[in-house]
């Protein structure tokens, strides 16, 4: 284990006079062209904390100021003062994506593109389990309820035998139901699991023992909401972003347009349920009536990695300046 206490602001430009400045960032950089194979994705924990995957198997990525060869999995701190760092425990991968951490802050990361490896980690970032999927790495669609069950879209050979698979919190298959291509996942505070599954155009809610509860009609959600909901996002380009809210038996909440006319960095649901919204500057808008709460422009165009009640996190391992993962208050 490495556990290291970072120096903030390493080797990055400070920001110009109109840009904000950011609680705290470290760095995130490829330290050279060869390196592009080099792949960075992060995930917010609920406790505010940051997982941080590096797979890097044929590249070198500075992280924090420490040089990582290899797939590593790392965790900063809140605060952004401390950060752990770890071996993924698998090798030869050249794509990994943390895919949800749990109300016990053990998270969920996706290893490798053909027939990738799912491995479930502990809080410190030790492995607990892993299993094999059929679907490709970048296409897994998988969602972590707070207690630890872990739900996920199999696809079979050339996705000729979909599935709709359920994982207790120590990676053992509870359930499945064959012939459910889902394109979204979620869960309910009571554990049911919420796919959208698109052949038939229908959200559909299921039991923690795979047992049918309900369904509607549904256009494709951009996210499936903590309550049921679900939000759908459509991108008109380079013009503006159209959400829609629904409750959880469809009805609509609220829809609202936000001008997104240059490289949108994406739409996320905050841990408090507040719509995160990148355009690039970052909007957050009330879950229960789209309201606009604040706003913040960055000077950059990073990926939007997530938000609490009161800040947003931002990665940017691309461009020049690489400015890394940041943290800002919104």
């Amino acid at each position: 284990m490495r556990t290291a206490i970072l120096i903030l602001m390493l080797a990055c430009d400070a920001p110009a006079p109109d840009c904000p400045v950011p609680n705290w960032q470290i760095e995130a950089v490829r330290p050279s062209e060869g390196n592009a194979g080099a792949v960075v994705t992060a995930q917010l924990g609920p406790d505010g904390s940051v997982i941080v995957v590096i797979a890097d198997a044929t590249a070198t990525v500075r992280f924090g100021g420490t040089l990582l060869d290899g797939m590593h999995i790392a965790r900063v701190s809140p605060d952004g003062a401390d950060m752990t760092i770890e071996p993924a425990g698998v090798g030869g991968y050249v794509y990994g994506r943390p895919l949800g951490v749990d109300s016990s802050n053990r998270p969920v990361v996706v290893w490798g593109v053909q027939e990738p490896t799912l491995v479930g980690y502990s809080a410190a970032l030790g492995e607990r389990w892993r299993r094999t999927i059929h679907c490709y790495g970048v296409d897994a669609i998988v969602a972590v309820a707070p207690t630890g069950e872990v739900a996920y879209r199999e696809c079979g050979p050339s996705m000729s035998a979909p599935s709709l698979r359920l994982l207790d919190p120590d990676g053992v298959e509870r359930w499945h139901v064959d012939g459910v291509l889902a394109s979204r996942l979620g869960f309910l505070p009571n554990g049911d699991v919420v796919s959208f599954e698109p052949d038939d155009r229908r959200v559909v809610r299921r039991a923690n023992d795979g047992s049918f509860v309900s369904e509607r009609a549904s256009a494709l959600p951009a996210l499936i909401a903590a309550d049921g909901g679900s939000l759908v996002a459509t991108y008109v380009p380079d013009a503006r972003y159209e959400l829609e809210r629904y409750a959880q038996d469809g009805v609509l909440v609220w829809s609202k347009s936000i001008v997104a006319n240059i490289s949108p960095l994406g739409v996320v649901f905050a841990t408090n349920g507040d719509v995160i919204v990148g355009t690039p500057e970052i909007a957050r808008l009330e879950s229960a009536t789209g309201e606009e709460l604040s706003r913040v422009s960055l000077c950059e165009f990073p990926t939007l990695v997530g938000g609490d009640d009161h800040s947003v996190v931002v990665l940017s391992v691309n461009g020049s300046p690489a400015r890394g993962l940041e943290r800002y208050e919104n």
